[in-house]
C-alpha cells in the first residue's frame, strides 16, 4: 500500500505489480466519511497501518499548502462486504440419517439427520449454550437454518459442507421438502420421505471390528464401552457379563409419554409410546428404562441388564419397536 501524499490517494500494489486506487478522489479535502473510500477526499495521506479483518488506518496529515484549512486526522478504511456468493446447494443423496445410528431411506420426526452439500453456511461450529432459548434448541446458527416440510428444524452443527439437524415433531409423514437457507440465499428444495419412526441404535463406524458392527453400549461409569478389550484404539473397553447393567442410545424411536417435542432439553423421565424389546442372540433382555435421555435433545436411552447367554465376542444384538424388527446388524461381546 502507498500513501500518495501529492495526489491525495491511497494506492494498492498487487502481486503482479498492478496499482489500484483504493481511497481518495485526487481532490484535497476531508469529506466522504461513511461512504465509498474512492469517493472520499483526503488531505495528504501519509503513514498507513493494517488493522484486523482487512482494515487500513490512514494518517491524513494535511497538505503543505493547506495546513491551516485541514486538521490532521486518522481515517479508517473498512473493506466492503464481499459480494453475495452462491446459494446453498444440497447434493444428490445429501440428506441422510445421523451416520452413527445407521443408514436409512427415510427420516422421522424428532430424529437427527445430516445434510451434505456446498455453501451451506459461512462458518463451522456446533451450537453453544448461548444459542438456546431457555430449554429450546436453536433453529438457526449464524444465519443458517433448515426447513423440513415447511417447519423449522433444530440446528446442532453447521459448516459449508455439512449441517446436523433435528427433524421437527410436527412434520407430516410422506414426501416432504428440505430447504437450507444461509446468508447467500435458499437452496433448491430437496425431497425426502418422512416416516413416523426410523429407529437406530448408536453404533459408530469406528466400532466396526473384524467386519462386525458393535453397538455403542456403555457401562455405568460412562467411560467404558462394551467392546472386546483393545478392539478400538484409544477407547476403554471390556466385555459384558450376565447381570451387568449397561446403557445404549438411539434416535428415531418416536413419541414418548409424557410428550416431549423435538428441540427441547429433556427435564423429566419418560417412556416410549411404542413397545420396545431388546435381545442378545435369542434371549430377551430386561429393559429398565426406554425413553428420551435426561438433559439431552432428541437422544433416546435404554438401560439394559445383560441376560445369561453363551460367551462370545459376536453375540447378535437385535431390537423390535412396536413389533417391527430394527434393520441394523449389531453385535456385543459377552464373557
Amino acid at each position: 500500500m502507498i500513501g500518495d501524499t501529492v495526489d491525495q490517494r491511497v494506492r494498492m500494489v498487487d502481486a503482479s505489480g498492478t496499482i489500484t486506487t483504493i481511497a481518495g478522489t485526487g481532490q484535497i479535502g476531508s469529506s466522504g466519511d461513511g461512504g465509498p473510500a474512492t469517493a472520499a477526499e483526503l488531505a495528504g495521506p501519509g503513514a498507513l497501518a493494517l488493522g484486523s479483518l482487512g482494515k487500513i488506518y490512514v494518517a491524513d496529515t494535511g497538505d503543505a499548502s493547506a495546513f491551516s484549512a485541514f486538521d490532521d486526522r486518522l481515517r479508517l478504511l473498512t473493506p466492503s462486504a464481499p459480494p453475495a456468493g452462491s446459494p446453498p446447494s444440497i447434493k444428490t443423496g445429501g440428506v441422510v440419517s445421523a451416520s452413527a445410528f445407521g443408514q436409512f431411506t427415510s427420516v422421522a420426526p424428532g430424529s437427527w439427520i445430516e445434510i451434505y452439500g456446498s455453501n451451506l453456511a459461512s462458518d463451522s461450529r456446533s451450537w453453544a449454550g448461548s444459542d438456546f432459548s431457555g430449554m429450546n434448541a436453536p433453529t438457526s446458527l449464524d444465519g443458517t437454518s433448515v426447513a423440513i416440510g415447511g417447519q423449522s428444524a433444530f440446528v446442532d452443527y453447521i459448516s459449508p459442507g455439512q449441517i446436523n439437524a433435528q427433524v421437527p415433531s410436527n412434520v407430516v409423514t410422506g414426501s416432504q421438502q428440505v430447504v437450507v437457507t444461509a446468508s447467500t440465499g435458499a437452496s433448491a428444495p430437496y425431497t425426502v420421505t418422512v416416516s413416523s419412526t426410523e429407529p437406530g441404535l448408536f453404533a459408530p463406524p469406528s466400532f466396526i471390528v473384524g467386519g462386525n458392527q458393535y453397538v455403542g453400549a456403555l457401562f455405568p461409569d460412562g467411560a467404558t464401552y462394551v467392546l472386546p478389550p483393545g478392539a478400538v484404539a484409544g477407547v476403554t473397553s471390556r466385555r459384558a457379563q450376565p447381570g451387568d447393567n449397561i446403557t445404549l442410545y438411539g434416535v428415531g424411536f418416536g413419541a414418548v409419554v409424557p410428550n416431549i417435542p423435538a428441540g427441547q432439553v429433556v427435564q423429566q423421565q419418560n417412556s416410549l409410546a411404542s413397545t420396545f424389546h431388546l435381545s442378545f442372540g435369542q434371549t430377551q433382555a430386561a429393559v429398565s428404562y426406554a425413553g428420551l435421555a435426561p438433559a439431552a435433545v432428541g437422544l433416546y436411552q435404554f438401560n439394559v441388564t445383560v441376560p445369561n447367554v453363551p460367551a462370545s465376542d459376536t453375540v447378535p444384538l437385535t431390537f423390535t419397536l412396536a413389533g417391527v424388527p430394527g434393520t441394523q446388524a449389531l453385535y456385543i461381546p459377552v464373557q
